[in-house]
């Protein structure tokens, strides 16, 4: 992601695949200034070349210039004499309209939330990290971004396939999607950076409303700095421990040097996930119900007037609203409050290999959404093969490669409904 001046621009999921949608990398255009002035000038409706240049610096032969870059990249295509975004990009302006079209929908999934976390709030406490941790410690964690991002959005993808919502969507933004937010007063954004390091993994949770820079979490992985976390989890570490993670309060001084940060182990993940899949699968339901209320707002932005497919839009959507519901919970008072200045370790959690929550408490979830995926859209002989061949892995262990398997199968769902979606919208504009 981008962090120059204005603008923010993401890609939800494997950022490998911007190449595959967009031909080119477009991080390499999208990280220079004047660029994103260019989106930012065309964000809330389609621009002549004399009207961008009147709304940034930069004169006609420039604008024009950086336009053909744009366009070649797949970012920007022209409508007659005027040049429109491929994707949504949410100035602050229209990040207020949103909050006042999406109130029902963050009440609606809010309460919904609220209903599960006394269950979500049991779990934990079964937990052998409990005894270490308290639920004020690890409650954003866990209600942010286990139930929320990871679980929430992956509940969402199988239940909108469920109900056909793909076909509303282009096949590039199946591919990946990717948006742009302007930073602002309005704009709310929510999300986890992780990775996975040599023993165990590390996650942060990162969001606009928390100051505190999420460069942090790239300097966390620095190989000295990683090698000592890892040589601290195992019990191993000798010697005298980076300076700098203890000023990032990462670890303490007790008996030589412990952690600072809750590590989840497989019997943490194995209690914990199977409450936060159950939890977030009703959360799910409720965002889904009230897809025409995003549908209305994708219209309502006049976005459906330039851009081919709503997925985008929907991913940053379902981003703003896991920020707001988070936002209101903890000023609400059902969450712990967000620190106005957080410590530096606020939000950063590590994990034993292979993930942060069980990929076999995981993988028996999406089972069951795609064998009724499959109930109700049919199935192919590919699909039957390679649903035999997920079960044929998981039962020798290779969790990670049967969930895999799963989702390509989910993916190539969300492809056929995308492509037929994409021709009959076509079909139908040509009459």
């Amino acid at each position: 992601m981008s962090y120059k001046e204005r603008v923010i621009f993401f890609c939800v999921g494997d950022s490998s695949k911007v190449f595959k949608r967009f031909g080119a990398n477009p991080w390499n255009l999208l990280r220079d200034y004047a660029y994103q002035s260019i989106m930012l000038a065309i964000a809330d409706e389609p621009l002549s070349i004399s009207e961008i240049a009147s709304k940034v610096s930069l004169n006609e032969a420039e604008v024009s210039k950086r336009l053909s870059n744009l366009m070649s990249c797949g970012l920007v295509r022209k409508i007659n004499d005027q040049f429109a975004t491929t994707i949504p990009v949410i100035s602050d302006f229209k990040a207020g309209i949103l909050k006042s079209l999406l109130r029902s929908t963050i009440n609606h999934i809010k309460s919904r939330v609220i209903r599960e976390l006394p269950i979500v709030r049991d779990s934990f406490h079964k937990t052998p990290i409990s005894k270490h941790f308290s639920w004020n410690d690890l409650a954003h964690i866990i209600v942010g971004a286990f139930l929320m991002d990871f679980a929430f959005l992956s509940c969402v993808e199988s239940l909108m396939v469920r109900e056909g919502l793909f076909f509303e969507w282009s096949p590039e933004q199946i591919i990946i999607p990717f948006f742009g937010l302007e930073i602002g007063p309005n704009q709310e954004n929510f999300g986890v950076n992780s990775q996975v390091l040599d023993g165990c993994g590390i996650s942060i949770i990162h969001a606009t409303f928390v100051n505190r820079p999420l460069e942090i979490f790239h300097e966390i992985i620095r190989e000295d700095l990683k090698q000592a976390i890892v040589s601290i989890c195992s019990g191993e570490f000798v010697g005298e421990v980076p300076k700098r993670l203890l000023e990032l309060e990462l670890i303490r001084r007790k008996n030589g040097y412990v952690l600072n940060i809750p590590l989840l182990k497989n019997k943490d993940k194995d209690i914990l996930t199977e409450a936060v899949l159950e939890a977030s699968h009703r959360v799910a339901e409720a965002a889904i119900s009230k897809y025409n209320i995003i549908r209305k707002a994708f219209r309502d932005l006049s976005y459906n007037m330039w851009i081919s497919g709503i997925g985008d839009f929907v991913e940053m959507i379902l981003h703003f609203i896991m920020a707001l519901v988070i936002k209101e919970l903890s000023s609400e008072g059902h969450l712990p409050r967000i620190p106005e200045r957080p410590k530096m370790n606020w939000g950063i959690w590590l994990w034993e290999k292979p993930w942060t929550l069980s990929l076999s408490k995981i993988y028996a979830h999406l089972l069951l959404e795609i064998e009724e995926i499959m109930d109700k859209w049919g199935t192919s002989k590919d699909a039957k093969s390679s649903l035999a061949r997920s079960k044929d892995l998981f039962s020798i262990g290779k969790q990670g490669e049967a969930l895999r398997m799963l989702k390509e199968i989910l993916d190539a769902y969300k492809m056929i409904q995308a492509t037929r979606g994409f021709l009959t919208n076509n079909i139908n504009r040509s009459f």
